[in-house]
This record gives structure tokens, sequence and C-alpha cells, in this order.
């Protein structure tokens, strides 16, 4: 029972800082607002002042990484082209490339007798 209070807190105090995030670029100027809902509001305008200079300083990283992952994904898949093409156009015509069966007589080796129950039980 007490979780579920709880999270219904944390719901409605989460869509209230959402509302309260679109109302960032004009200053309040209205004195009916209480003092709760200005500090909601305070804080709703830093965590998304916050979150903006997170995303502006991370773009950088972002950007080499997307860069380095298309170029390796080029590489990737040049190698496999080269490879499917290596595969597919050459034509097994060399002794090198057949594969040649051994077709002289292997050795037969006899394997150790097992030990039987009887010679284990006495």
């Amino acid at each position: 029972m007490k979780s579920s209070l709880w999270f219904a807190v944390a719901v409605m105090t989460a869509l209230y800082i959402v509302n309260v995030q679109a109302d960032c670029d004009e200053p309040s100027s209205d004195s009916d607002e209480g003092e709760v809902k200005q500090w909601f509001k305070k804080v709703g305008c830093s965590i998304k002042k916050g979150a903006e200079d997170i995303q502006e300083s991370a773009k950088p990283w972002t950007d080499k990484i997307a860069n380095s992952a298309k170029d390796f994904g080029t590489s990737v898949a040049q190698k496999f082209d080269e490879v499917k093409h290596r595969l597919t156009d050459d034509k097994p015509s060399s002794e090198s490339t057949r594969v040649v069966f051994n077709e002289e007589p292997t050795e037969k080796v006899p394997l150790a007798p097992l030990p039987s129950a009887a010679t284990t039980a006495e």
C-alpha cells in the first residue's frame, strides 16, 4: 500500500515538473503562485538547463563515435564483398584447392581390455 502511494506521488511530481518546464523561457511574474510551485518551477528549469548543457558538451564525443562506427561498418562491408567475390568467382581448378582423401590403409590399434565387473569384485 505504501509503495503504491509513493509511486503515485512520484508520478504526480514528475508530471508537474514536466508541465513546469514548459514555462522556463518566460519569467514568472504571477504573485498568486505558491512557494512550492515556484520551487518546482525553479528545479525543473535547472534540470532542463543541466540536460541541455550535458547534451552540448557530449556532442563532439557522440559525433566522433558515430563517425568511427560508420567507418567500421564500411570497412566490414568492403571486406565481406571481397571475400564473397573471391569465394564465388574463383574456380577450384588448381591442385592445391582440391580435396584429397587418403586412400592408404590405416593401422588398426587394439584397445586396452576393460576391467569386467567380476575382476573388480575380487
